[in-house]
C-alpha cells in the first residue's frame, strides 16, 4: 500500500499561503526601498525660519528703567507651508531675573516676511540687561544688551 503525505489541496493552501507571505513582504520593502530611492533623487526643499533685528544698526545701548524701547524684527518664513509663530519679547537682568514684556503671535504664508516693530517699557534695572526676541517651537531667537544709563 502506498504512502501518502497528504491530500492534494493541503499542498495548494500551502504554497497559495508562501505566495501571499512573500508578496506582502515584496510590498513593504519595494514600498520602503522607494521612499529611500524618492528621498535621495529629488529634491527635498530646506525648511526654516528666519529671524533677525529689522535694523541691528539702531538698536539703543543705553536705556533708563521704564523708557519706551523699541523693538524691531522681522520674520520670514520658510518652511515650504503657511506656518503660525508665537514669540515673545523679554527682559533679562544682569542678575538673572526674567520679565516678559510682550507676546504676539502671527500666521505666515511660505516665503512672506513680517516686520514687527514695538516699544516695550522695560522694569527697574542696574547694570546691564538683555532683550530678547524668542520664537516658541523653534530654535530661533536673537538677543541684544543695553546698559542703565541712570548710573
Amino acid at each position: 500500500m502506498p504512502v501518502r503525505s497528504g491530500s492534494p489541496h493541503k499542498l495548494l493552501k500551502l504554497i497559495l499561503g508562501i505566495i501571499v507571505i512573500a508578496a506582502i513582504d515584496f510590498f513593504f520593502i519595494w514600498n520602503m526601498h522607494s521612499k529611500v530611492v524618492t528621498n535621495a533623487t529629488t529634491h527635498q526643499p530646506e525648511r526654516y525660519s528666519e529671524l533677525y533685528f529689522t535694523s541691528p544698526s539702531n538698536l539703543p545701548s543705553q536705556v533708563k528703567a521704564g523708557q519706551a524701547l523699541p523693538v524691531s524684527f522681522t520674520l520670514h518664513n520658510v518652511e515650504s507651508e503657511q506656518y503660525s509663530y508665537t514669540y515673545t519679547i523679554d527682559f533679562t537682568t544682569s542678575s538673572g531675573k526674567t520679565t516678559v514684556l510682550s507676546r504676539g503671535s502671527l500666521t505666515l504664508d511660505n516665503n512672506a516676511v513680517a516686520h514687527i516693530s514695538q516699544s516695550e517699557h522695560l522694569p527697574t534695572f542696574t547694570g546691564r540687561g538683555e532683550v530678547s526676541v524668542i520664537i516658541a517651537n523653534q530654535p530661533e531667537s536673537i538677543h541684544f544688551w543695553v546698559e542703565d544709563s541712570a548710573q
